[in-house]
């Protein structure tokens, strides 16, 4: 499954430039594929298919406003096209407005129900809305056609963040039958046996994942938050040190808590002063810090910092499952 800008186009007949351009889009030489198509759009017996490759090489360019614009005039011109539907959607996914992006695939998906490239964008720009459910049943549709270790991730994910866990470690493990070496793969699973309750097993995995990925500040994090979670403390600082080291940031919080457990007072006041910079809307960074400000004798500031939580709970929303920005 190959997704993103996926639509090449192969011809026949005697036109040696649009070959030529096909060519350099082809190879990633985007500035001569655009440079060529342009050449060919306004030829009428090109037109069509010479527009289709300007749009799919401005997407590759990440030239996001030209490649909304070509599919904007050809979506008119040829209303049915699926492609310039297609590359409308993902230039406006790559370039952040979701709701549109998610209308145009939708629209591309209605006119080629069949195409696997087409299903599979529409697929993660539902997971990137938070339509879980919607999105799971594209992706399985997709393995019903084609299966691959990187659809079953993919639904796996889908699974874990509507809350269908056990679903999701059945995918995770399949995907890993189907491809040991999947990046991420151990990971998610990690992430979902964790959810499970299923810390030893949880660990198992992220090791794993972490002895392929040994400097992945999400992986490290992830492995320290459970090492921590299964009372391995001093494991956990080392991991969640090492996170920190390799920008991952969220880890300061819970070696905050790992640090705090060791009774080891300044240096947990340090990572959950650096864990408040990063989340001020953290009700559980200040929930800690009332504890080690109370260690402390530091009395004021510790019920500042509780009164802190407390007002910061009122407000929270729960947030479930796992973030889908990263596509492994």
């Amino acid at each position: 499954m190959v997704g993103i800008a996926a639509v090449l186009f192969v011809h026949s007949g005697p036109n040696i430039s649009l070959r030529e351009a096909q060519d350099a889009l082809k190879r990633g030489d985007t500035v001569t594929a655009i440079r060529l198509f342009e050449a060919f759009r306004k030829q009428p017996e090109v037109a069509e298919k010479a527009n289709e490759g300007l749009a799919t090489a401005y997407l590759k360019a990440k030239s996001y406003d030209q490649c909304i614009s070509v599919c904007r005039q050809s979506a008119a011109r040829w209303p049915g096209n699926p492609v310039f539907p297609h590359m409308y959607g993902l230039a406006l996914f790559q370039a952040g407005e979701l709701p549109l992006a998610e209308e145009k695939l939708k629209a591309a998906h209605s006119l080629a129900p069949g195409d696997s490239d087409i299903a599979y964008d529409f697929g993660l720009v539902l997971m990137a809305q938070q339509k879980y459910d919607l999105a799971a049943k594209q992706f399985e549709s997709l393995i019903r056609k084609q299966d691959s270790a990187l659809l079953r991730v993919l639904l796996g994910r889908a699974y874990l963040n509507s809350n269908r866990s056990v679903q999701a470690v059945q995918q995770f493990k399949a995907a890993l039958r189907l491809d040991s070496k999947l990046p991420l793969a151990h990971y998610h699973l990690g992430f979902a046996l964790e959810s499970l309750g299923r810390l030893n097993e949880a660990i198992e995995e992220l090791e794993l994942e972490s002895a392929r990925q040994p400097q992945n500040p999400e992986v490290l994090y992830r492995l320290g938050h459970d090492l921590l979670e299964a009372g391995r403390t001093r494991e956990a600082i080392d991991k969640l040190e090492k996170a920190i080291a390799g920008g991952g940031g969220a880890a300061y919080y819970d070696l905050g808590k790992a640090l705090f457990m060791e009774n080891r007072i300044a240096q947990a006041l340090t990572a959950l002063e650096h864990s408040i910079e990063i989340n001020p809307h953290s009700s559980s960074a200040y929930f800690q810090l009332s504890r080690v400000y109370q260690k402390l004798g530091r009395k004021e500031a510790a019920a500042a910092a509780l009164q802190h939580f407390y007002d910061l709970k009122k407000t929270e929303t729960q947030s479930g499952g796992m973030a889908t920005s990263r596509i492994p």
